[in-house]
């Protein structure tokens, strides 16, 4: 906060920050995420064509208006929406979601929103009424859900049953398409040079970029200005091992990607079979893989610093092979997992089935029984 001291003596309470001034208001005015607009209005035609909602999932990097978007659908198609964060309280969301079955005054449909859905489920009181609420087959109404990581393990049963849509990182070009745009209608002069200053220092969230012109325009200074950590998504990664150059620029990446490394090596194994088809190559691929393991194992079991072994295999063996097809390679999540999971799902089925044949009982109080004796176990 450290543009409000230095905004000519005004109270902290009379400065509007550039986030919220200039939130765009209706889906036209979100800039650089067209691909995104298209599906989402496609999700919204064929739910209220079936009268069956599905939510939806809205996920990217921070910054690249998911929130925006949100609220700028609810606004094109006149629906009220209905807010639900970390910042919630218990009373507060119970109303809110109570409220979903309760028509409004002025004659609106609501739409719920939750944003950051991860962070949500982790909190102990508003966690388990947002996932019972998600658990139902029928919802009264549009759900978006926003999200960092479509692929967070809290997420995984939701998105099964739900639709994800992908919104990109913001071009460097868009954002100081933004900021000129905001330093125009707010009357300040900024040079060129500045403006890619801080939508190259943003990483791609606009967000950041906004609140760094804010700073600017406040201290007149641009040595406040901190450069933002990138959060590489998997895609994004697996695209740089497979087709990008050996070095230290795919080896930066792996402490800012967004899965741990058991995860990570589980993925490259999964689609490594859908980038190439070269038998000579596809070998050459899977024996680096199985070294990269062995030195995961050891820095499991032995050591941490063979870590860093596990990332110069991986760094330089698999892109020197240049292994992707040309074209578009769809990605898909590592089939081992959802098959252990889905394992263990049926294992829980039949012992709740099992429990509530010998207890006389319904599966409900029967999944509350095997609750307690597994708590008791844990103990």
């Amino acid at each position: 906060m450290l543009f409000i001291s230095a905004c000519f003596n005004r109270r902290w309470y009379e400065i509007e920050l550039y986030t919220e001034k200039y939130r765009p208001k209706t889906l036209i005015e979100v800039i650089g995420q067209d691909k995104a607009i298209k599906q989402l209005i496609s999700w919204f035609n064929n739910c209220n064509e079936k009268k069956r909602w599905r939510p939806v999932i809205l996920w990217g990097p921070h910054g690249c208006g998911k929130t925006s978007m949100a609220y700028s659908f609810c606004y094109d198609h006149m629906l009220e929406p209905v807010e639900i964060n970390v910042a919630s309280s218990y009373s507060e969301v119970e109303a809110k979601l109570f409220s979903l079955d309760v028509s409004t005054f002025n004659g609106k449909d609501k739409c719920l929103i939750i944003e950051e859905l991860e962070f949500v489920l982790g909190l102990r009181d508003i966690g388990k009424l947002v996932r019972k609420f998600l658990d139902k087959k029928k919802f009264p109404g549009p759900v978006i859900i926003t999200s960092d990581d479509v692929y967070h393990r809290k997420l995984y049963d939701l998105r099964r049953r739900s639709e994800a849509i992908r919104l990109s990182r913001l071009k460097k070009s868009l954002i100081v398409k933004i900021l000129r745009r905001v330093s125009s209608s707010e009357g300040i002069t900024v040079s060129q040079q500045i403006l890619e200053s801080i939508a190259e220092e943003s990483g791609g969230d606009a967000r950041a970029a906004l609140n760094d012109l804010q700073i600017v325009a406040a201290s007149g200074s641009f040595d406040l200005i901190v450069r933002r950590n990138v959060r590489v998504y998997i895609y994004d990664f697996l695209d740089s091992i497979f087709t990008g150059e050996p070095g230290t620029e795919v080896s930066k990446k792996f402490s800012e990607v967004s899965v741990d490394y058991e995860m990570l090596l589980s993925w490259i194994y999964e689609n490594v079979l859908h980038v190439t088809s070269n038998i000579k190559s596809l070998n050459e691929a899977l024996r680096i893989l199985s070294v990269a393991d062995k030195f995961n194992w050891r820095a499991r079991r032995v050591d941490w610093k063979y870590l860093k072994y596990l990332f110069a295999v991986l760094s330089y063996g698999l892109p020197s092979l240049k292994l992707k097809r040309r074209g578009y390679v769809r990605y898909s999540f590592p089939s081992v997992i959802s098959t252990r999971a889905s394992v263990r799902r049926k294992n829980i089925d039949d012992i709740i089935q099992i429990l509530a044949s010998k207890c006389h009982c319904s599966k409900r109080d029967a999944l509350r029984i095997y609750r307690l004796f597994s708590s008791i176990g844990r103990i």
